[in-house]
């Protein structure tokens, strides 16, 4: 993995001063960001719409044709990204998805399950087309100055925490107020996501960019890059499920944690795209701490026991902030790494199945969850484990490989 692992035996180096962040970058991010709030926010009603008066469906029902929803948003990214790559190009697809979306959340409106059900078709679509194509788009403006993919993925993923967290507080008041209130506001906002991109030309790809070398090797690190940020995923489900039955089973259940830790997600996502725009860090080091500050976070929560609660609010913000931080070293980097190695005409569809195998794991950890569920030491313990385990093994190999690496150069020095 010598590119990736180790880049002349360097694991941290200086970003060229004449590598920045461009108008598009912040085009794009504008666009993500409220594209963002406006699913979140109406994604945050639905469940709550189906079952009011006005729908009038039953608890399980609406969960279940939620489920499908979710599910179906999968298979249509994959759509998606094979019509942006091969057919209308990623542009128009950003632009038609939400397009779509937008009407989506309008026809939702409709007070009737036919409403419900062609406002979530149209909702799915959309977000199919929209989400792989714009992060396609999105990484092609890196192509010739990849030490700072790093830094561009954590502005567009802070953007993504910085939309859903103002729609979920903005759409849920509104929602309060009159449940077509907040989707007519996230069918606006999903209208205005779209001004953006009509203002950026669909970048060009030139031979020397396409990546067609090496193809088999560069398919073989995007597999394991999906499968790691699988694992990260599908553990994280099982480690939060931890946390809350913590809050629910404690006295001193506090609701307003989930708000504390987006809101330091979102600092340290300034504070990463800020440093990572002047020093490139090598990518398994930081994905390697990153799972290791994550097996820390729930092992503090194991210091908690039924008879020493004192300090329970403390640690379980302490354990939410090293969360977010180790997310923001492990999740942006995964896109960086799908966008180095792939070639960029088909950068959209690769972008669409990359998030088929952290499906799996979360289904994977749902299935341990149904066992354990009433047991929160459990859950918090194997995470913990895991993500130990998996961090030790990458700084492991990284040290490895640069030792290889520069006992090679040595050796060809003399």
């Amino acid at each position: 993995m010598d590119d990736i692992i180790n880049q002349g035996g360097k694991l941290i180096e200086r970003v060229q001063t004449k590598d920045v962040h461009t108008r598009e970058v912040v085009l794009y991010t504008l666009s993500k960001a409220i594209e963002r709030a406006a699913y979140y926010g109406m994604r945050g009603l639905i469940v709550l719409y189906m079952i009011s008066e006005s729908i009038g469906m039953s608890h399980k029902e609406a969960l279940m044709i939620y489920g499908w929803f979710t599910t179906a948003l999968l298979f249509s990214m994959v759509m998606g990204g094979f019509l942006g790559d091969l057919l209308i190009g990623n542009k128009n697809s950003i632009i038609l998805g939400g397009i779509l979306q937008g009407v989506g959340a309008f026809a939702l409106c409709i007070p009737s399950s036919v409403g419900i059900y062609i406002g979530i078709g149209l909702i799915t679509l959309g977000g199919g087309l929209y989400s792989p194509n714009l992060n396609a788009q999105f990484g092609k403006l890196y192509l010739n100055k990849t030490k700072l993919l790093d830094a561009g993925f954590t502005i567009l993923y802070t953007s993504v925490n910085v939309g859903s967290f103002i729609g979920v507080l903005v759409m849920g008041y509104l929602g309060g107020i009159n449940f077509a209130l907040g989707f007519i506001v996230s069918g606006i906002l999903m209208f205005v996501s779209i001004v953006f991109p009509f203002f950026i030309r669909e970048k060009e790809i030139s031979n020397q960019e396409t990546n067609e070398n090496n193809i088999g090797r560069n398919v073989m690190y995007v597999i394991i890059a999906a499968v790691l940020i699988g694992i990260f995923w599908g553990v994280y489900e099982v480690g939060i499920t931890g946390v809350y039955e913590l809050q629910v089973g404690s006295s001193k259940y506090t609701p307003f944690l989930h708000s504390i830790n987006s809101c330091f997600a979102i600092t340290f996502g300034i504070i990463g795209c800020i440093i990572w725009s002047f020093f490139y860090i090598n990518r398994i080091l930081k994905i390697g701490i990153g799972f290791i500050i994550a097996s820390i976070s729930f092992a503090i929560l194991l210091l908690l026991t039924e008879n020493n609660t004192d300090n329970y609010v403390i640690l379980l913000i302490f354990s939410g902030i090293i969360l977010s931080f180790a997310e923001m070293l492990i999740a942006p980097v995964f896109n960086s790494i799908v966008t180095k190695k792939t070639n960029p005409k088909y950068l959209a569809i690769v972008f669409s199945l990359v998030f088929i195998p952290a499906t799996i794991f979360r289904y994977l950890a749902g299935i341990f969850i149904s066992f354990y569920y009433d047991k929160p030491f459990v859950n918090l313990g194997f995470s913990s484990v895991m993500y130990g385990l998996i961090g030790v093994g990458l700084i492991v190999t990284l040290i490895i490989t640069t030792r290889i690496k520069l006992t090679r150069s040595y050796k060809n020095s003399v």
